[in-house]
């Protein structure tokens, strides 16, 4: 799934907040975290967009 793809989906979904996993340690992908925040950007949904520091710890 592309960013793009990604920020469609939650879209979609219509949540208050998205956090991706492993968004810069898994091998896989194909794009960084900076292509989900355009992405995010882009489409101005109403959702948030949340990536926190590699190993921050998040309270939900």
């Amino acid at each position: 799934m592309s960013c793009a793809q990604a920020a469609d989906f939650a879209a979609r979904l219509a949540p208050k907040a998205v956090m991706p996993v492993h968004p810069s340690t898994y091998a896989l992908y194909q794009e960084g975290p900076e292509a989900l925040r355009a992405a995010h950007a882009a489409t101005a949904p109403g959702w948030k967009l949340w990536l926190p520091s590699e190993g921050a710890r998040a309270a939900l």
